[in-house]
């Protein structure tokens, strides 16, 4: 479960005096009160506590609950969906060679690459003739 002890004194009130989830928490089907704050799931970040936490966008990841943001892609790595828990190293024939990419630049026709992970397009290498 999902659900954790908060203190009362992290609670918010907003402009009209309703309770609201501290931040990297967010309220279970819109209630406002101690017992349906749950940490943001992995995957997804709650900077404001709002009621729906939002997916990591493409490019970044979350495996940890309760954050307040999403960690971009390395070099080397991408990742191409929303929601992602984990980073995906660039496959062989391909690089990323820049942080946050949602998808591996290929590498140019007549080159290939054998590793996984490649940062530079140097390390395409020229098929042998």
């Amino acid at each position: 479960s999902f659900v954790n002890e908060i203190n009362p004194s992290t609670l918010e009130r907003s402009s009209t005096g309703a309770t609201t989830c501290p931040p990297t928490f967010s309220e279970l089907f819109g209630a406002t009160n101690l017992e349906t704050c749950q940490q943001t799931r992995p995957g997804n970040f709650s900077s404001s506590g709002s009621d729906n936490p939002e997916q990591c966008p493409e490019g970044t990841y979350q495996p940890d609950e309760g954050q307040e943001s999403c960690i971009e892609a390395d070099m080397g790595h991408f990742v191409s969906s929303r929601g992602a828990l984990v980073q995906d190293p660039a496959p062989p024939g391909s690089y990323v060679s820049y942080n946050g990419a949602s998808e591996p630049e290929l590498c140019p026709a007549g080159t290939y690459n054998p590793s996984f992970g490649s940062t530079d397009i140097s390390q395409c290498l020229e098929v042998p003739v």
